[in-house]
């Protein structure tokens, strides 16, 4: 029987809080399968990549959500709905619509005539008066502000002024603790939210038994209203213990921001940010069962999937994060470090 226990060997600085998962991690390879010990967690696969996509599981699960299960089965009431809740959440809200200026891409002639656009990646025919004309043609739509149905057990939310421009979005998380916190800390963001007239979009949970969370809310906030971070630092502030997820950036108590994973091998839009983070590191620990570093191979893997090892919570090629040092009120971390240079990370590998 063989038994190859990893050592830690700390050969690179990382993130410090992939540092703190990689020391409280052992990994090992018998003969009756894998095994990782992460945080007195024992996690067993019969293969490599089994034991990848338990451990990435768990880091997900308790380290990026920061999630106490309160079901045998999580799946099942992921999949179930919570209309008291929501119906709260939807009451609570600021705005039930807005106007929308849609390009249509066909028109549809006759008395039940109208307009076919694109929404959301989606065909959809609103109906009414259109006249063609030359060029392309544009419909004032309105919309639902609420969208219960985008993501499982989240509501979405779209101010007035709409969700901004496209691009990579800056997420902001806020850890809520439970259901009635949710709903007070959703009425005040999504009114200044309208207030404040900026492009965004939000989403909540609404499933009482999903909190607590450290993602329990998340802003996507474009290009245009990140000089708007500081605000939305202070409108969703918690009390100063309240925790974040361990690869995202603490920018309040309660607060973090993370990047829009841009990973080419995983394929745009595949995985979330915590999904993404916590699978690069499964990844990198379950290849140091060989006896090499886990520092090293979680590293690679994380180069690999362009994330910056030293600071998780962005990609290699995010924008300069230095501009925002020292300007939310709140220096400390959670998770991840300092900004890296993209260039002297390369130069590294």
């Amino acid at each position: 029987m063989t038994d190859r226990a990893t050592p830690i060997r700390r050969e690179w600085r990382l993130d410090p809080g992939v540092e703190a998962l990689i020391e409280a991690t052992t990994v090992a390879y018998r003969d009756d399968g894998w095994i990782v010990d992460c945080d007195g967690h024992e996690l067993r696969a019969s293969s490599q990549r089994g034991l990848e996509h338990a451990l990435a599981t768990h880091l997900y699960t308790r380290h990026h959500a920061g999630s106490t299960p309160q079901h045998a089965d999580d799946f099942v009431p992921a999949l179930q709905n919570d209309h008291v809740f929501e119906e709260r959440l939807v009451a609570a809200s600021a705005s039930l619509s807005r106007v929308e200026r849609l390009t249509a891409i066909d028109t549809v002639d006759g008395a039940d005539g109208g307009a076919i656009v694109l929404l959301q990646g989606v065909r959809v025919f609103v109906p009414g008066t259109v006249r063609p004309g030359r060029g392309r043609v544009r419909i004032d739509a309105e919309l639902p502000s609420l969208a219960p149905r985008l993501s499982i057990g989240f509501l979405f939310f779209t101010p007035r002024i709409g969700g901004g421009g496209g691009g990579r979005p800056l997420r902001v998380y806020r850890h809520l603790r439970n259901a009635d916190e949710a709903v007070s800390v959703w009425a005040r963001f999504t009114r200044w939210a309208e207030d404040s007239g900026a492009p965004l979009r939000a989403k909540v949970i609404s499933q009482t038994w999903s909190f607590p969370r450290n993602d329990a809310l998340v802003v996507y906030l474009p290009a245009e209203s990140w000089a708007l971070l500081d605000e939305v630092a202070e409108v969703l502030r918690a009390d100063d213990e309240t925790p974040v997820s361990i690869f995202a950036r603490r920018i309040a108590p309660g607060v973090s921001v993370a990047w829009e994973p841009m990973d080419l091998a995983a394929g745009p839009g595949r995985t979330s940010f915590g999904e993404h983070r916590a699978a690069a590191v499964a990844q990198g620990v379950v290849a140091s069962a060989d006896g090499s570093s886990p520092t090293a191979r979680v590293r690679e893997a994380l180069l690999a999937a362009n994330v910056d090892p030293r600071a998780v919570f962005q990609n290699l090629d995010s924008p300069p994060w230095e501009w925002r040092v020292g300007r939310t009120g709140d220096s400390r971390q959670s998770g991840s470090g300092d900004a890296a240079s993209v260039t002297t990370e390369r130069k590294e590998q």
